[in-house]
């Protein structure tokens, strides 16, 4: 899709966005998700995969896979009008995978899904556990409260 697109969401990034509808497929009446898909080398010092996305509606659903492996997708940020998405692909760095994006078609069908998609790269960063990240944050709390508990 390029910026003078009908779609709401619009271009998340330049001049153009994927974009993947899930639902009724043309001459069938029978929901179907849609997968967009690529093989390649995934760089050996990857350590994960970002992407920006925009879900409409909000409440679609969504998966990525990378050589077959479903991979836990943690949100990272965003924009306006996108997500930024991160994977953590260590496993897979070096090796020839096929990279799936696809969306869930809704089951029975009410609504068509899209999935407005950008800026997929691979990254050498580290993508931190949400173990990691939430005991940092409720460490973080509790010195605060002891701190703040003294003080009075």
């Amino acid at each position: 899709m390029d910026s003078g697109g009908p779609f709401l969401g619009g271009v998340i990034q330049g001049n153009y966005t994927a974009l993947i509808q899930a639902g009724f497929g043309p001459g069938t009446f029978t929901p179907a998700d849609t997968t967009l898909s690529q093989t390649g080398l995934v760089p050996s010092a990857a350590q994960s995969l970002l992407f920006r996305a925009n879900l409409d509606p909000s409440y679609a659903t969504f998966g990525v896979t990378l050589g077959g492996l479903p991979l836990s997708l943690f949100p990272l940020g965003g924009g306006t009008n996108y997500t930024l998405y991160g994977a953590d692909i260590r496993a897979l760095a070096g090796q020839t995978a096929e990279l799936d994006f696809t969306v869930f078609a809704q089951r029975p069908h009410m609504d068509n899904y899209t999935l407005f998609l950008d800026s997929i790269q691979f990254s050498g960063t580290a993508i931190p556990e949400p173990g990691v990240l939430g005991l940092s944050a409720l460490g973080a709390m509790l010195l605060g409260w002891r701190f703040w508990r003294k003080r009075r």
